[in-house]
C-alpha cells in the first residue's frame, strides 16, 4: 500500500549515462508534479547549481514530516516505484517524465518534456494528467459559426442596413400621412370660412332687402287731426 513515486535528480553525465540521485516518498508519488513546480519556483536563483538545487527540492518533499524516520528516502538506484518517473535534468534546466527504467537514458525525450520556465508555466492539471498517463488537456473549442460574434459587413451588416430601412420607410410613411392629414384639415377649414362669408352676405342682403320692402308710413297734413 502506499503512493509510491521518485523524482530522479540528474547531477552528472557519466559513461553509463545520467547519473545523479533518486528522492524517494512513500505517501505522496501523485503529488510529485506540484512539489516539483514548488520547488524549482522556490530554488529559481539556484538553477544551475546541483548541490542547492537537489537539496531545495528534497526539503520541499519531507517538509511535512522532516523528523520523521520512515516515508521518503534518498538513493542512487530506482527500488520503489509505482508512477512515472519525475527526472530533473539539471545540466540542461528541464523536467521530463520517463517511464520506470528509461530515466537514466540520455537519447530518451521522455514522455514529456519541458524546460525548468515552460514547466513553471504549464497549468497544473495539464502536468498531472501528463503524469498520470492521461490524454493532453483539449484547447478551448472555438464557439460555433452560428453563434459567434458577428463581424463587420456580412449578414450581420445586411440586417442592420435592413431594420434601418425599415425604420426609415415607416418615419417616411408617419411623415406622409400626417402631411396629408394637414392638408385635409386645412381644406375643411377653407370651405368653412367660405360658407361663413357667403352666409353672412345673403343675411345682411336679406336684411336690406327687407328694410326697403317695408312700407312708409304717410305723412300728415299740416292742420289735420
Amino acid at each position: 500500500m502506499g503512493d509510491r513515486g521518485n523524482i530522479f535528480f540528474v547531477d552528472r553525465l557519466e559513461a553509463e549515462g545520467l547519473e545523479g540521485i533518486y528522492m524517494y516518498t512513500h505517501w505522496s508519488g501523485s503529488m510529485l508534479p506540484l512539489i516539483v513546480r514548488d520547488a524549482l519556483e522556490r530554488g529559481r536563483e539556484r538553477w544551475g547549481d546541483p548541490q542547492y538545487l537537489a537539496r531545495i527540492v528534497f526539503c520541499e518533499l519531507i517538509k511535512d514530516a522532516i523528523l520523521e524516520e520512515t516515508g521518503y528516502g534518498l538513493g542512487t538506484r530506482l527500488v520503489d516505484n509505482e508512477h512515472i518517473v519525475i527526472r530533473i535534468d539539471d545540466l540542461s534546466s528541464r523536467v521530463s517524465f520517463h517511464e520506470p527504467g528509461k530515466e537514466r537514458l540520455p537519447d530518451d525525450p521522455g514522455l514529456v518534456s519541458w524546460s525548468y520556465e515552460e514547466y513553471l508555466a504549464t497549468r497544473t492539471a495539464e502536468a498531472e494528467r501528463a503524469f498520470l498517463g492521461e490524454p493532453a488537456i483539449e484547447p478551448d473549442t472555438p464557439l460555433p459559426k452560428a453563434i459567434a460574434a458577428p463581424k463587420a459587413g456580412g449578414k450581420a451588416k445586411a440586417d442592420r442596413k435592413a431594420k434601418a430601412d425599415g425604420k426609415a420607410k415607416a418615419t417616411n410613411g408617419k411623415a406622409k400621412a400626417t402631411n396629408g392629414k394637414a392638408k385635409a384639415d386645412g381644406k375643411a377649414k377653407a370651405k368653412a370660412r367660405g360658407n361663413g362669408h357667403g352666409s353672412g352676405s345673403r343675411a345682411r342682403g336679406n336684411g336690406h332687402g327687407a328694410a326697403a320692402s317695408r312700407p312708409r308710413a304717410p305723412r300728415r297734413r299740416a292742420g289735420a287731426k
